[in-house]
Order: C-alpha cells, then sequence, then structure tokens
C-alpha cells in the first residue's frame, strides 16, 4: 500500500518514506542549489527547503494553490518561477554554472525534461524523475498508476552525457542518475 506524504498540511504526490530518501541524499553529496521542476503545491519544494541548507528553485507553469502559497513563499531559500521550463534562460544557467546541482523533473513532461537538461549537467550533478516505470515492478505490491517516464525513454540521452543511473530511489519511484 502506498502511504502517502501530507508534509506541513500540503499533501505531496509522494510516498512517505521519500524524506528519508531525501535525507540520505542530501547528507552524502555537497550541493549548492536544488532545482525542482513541478511545484504542483509545494509540498515537495517546502519539504527540501527544510532537509537542504542551500537555495532551492522550483519551476511550474501556473501559480501554488492559495492556501499553501504563504507556506511556501515565506521560505528565504525558496525562488519560485512561475514560466514555461522549457522557454528558460534561468534554468540553463543556473545548470552551466559552477554549482553543484541536483535537477528534480517532476513536471508535466519528464522525458522532454530529462532528455533536454542532461547534455547540461556537470560531472557530480545529479538528475532525478518522478514517477519512473522501472521502479513499479520492482517496488510495489499495489499498482502505480501514476508510471510517467521509463529509461527508454532517457537511455539514449543518460548514455550520451555519461549518466550512470543509481538504484536508490526506485522503491520511492524516482529515476537517479549521476553526471560521470
Amino acid at each position: 500500500m502506498i502511504n502517502r506524504l501530507i508534509y506541513k498540511g500540503i499533501p505531496v504526490s509522494q510516498e512517505v518514506k521519500v524524506v528519508k530518501s531525501f535525507e540520505n541524499l542530501l547528507s552524502k553529496n555537497k550541493f549548492d542549489i536544488i532545482i525542482e521542476i513541478g511545484t504542483l503545491n509545494g509540498g515537495l519544494t517546502l519539504l527540501l527547503s527544510d532537509l537542504f541548507n542551500g537555495p532551492v528553485v522550483s519551476y511550474d507553469v501556473k501559480e501554488i494553490a492559495n492556501e499553501y502559497r504563504n507556506k511556501v513563499a515565506d521560505k528565504s531559500n525558496i525562488t519560485l518561477y512561475i514560466e514555461d521550463v522549457f522557454e528558460s534562460e534561468t534554468i540553463v544557467d543556473i545548470l552551466t554554472s559552477e554549482k553543484k546541482v541536483l535537477l528534480l523533473c517532476d513536471g508535466g513532461n519528464k522525458i522532454k525534461e530529462v532528455n533536454m537538461f542532461a547534455k547540461y549537467l556537470k560531472p557530480g550533478d545529479v538528475i532525478m524523475a518522478h514517477d519512473y516505470f522501472e521502479a513499479r515492478n520492482k517496488f510495489s505490491a499495489e499498482k502505480w498508476t501514476g508510471c510517467e517516464i521509463t529509461y527508454d525513454d532517457i537511455k539514449m540521452e543518460c548514455i550520451k552525457n555519461n549518466i550512470e543511473t543509481k538504484t536508490d530511489f526506485e522503491d520511492v519511484f524516482w529515476f537517479s542518475g549521476t553526471r560521470h
């Protein structure tokens, strides 16, 4: 059974155990910035902000729902962009900077997000994508209907950009890869 996360009163489209997964990832890596594509209600954004001692930049094509906006907007380390990420120069500027980046692809077109931005990653950067298909077969007894991306969808860009796949997030339905 999938146990859905509610973080500080905000429903999050994640399993509860994703908190521990992100705690582990952030304690083992010294990222300079987190980029999240797909803010939705801002629950994961807020969680990341609380777990991470640095800036969190989040993109979505629409505003956060009014009942959650202040909880997210009041955090000094969160910057929200309401714009089409595929048209944004800001995200490419961040990815090509000297900063070590954790890029989370959780917007409306995860395949395009990974395939478009993988080429900008530097060695040590990590790219992830939610609703990952391979995880369903390995970890979920319950039918997971939210699968939106498979390894086959991003394989060519991963190979071309020397992105090594990790399995440490598959049990919470995330693809994870590190640029080498």
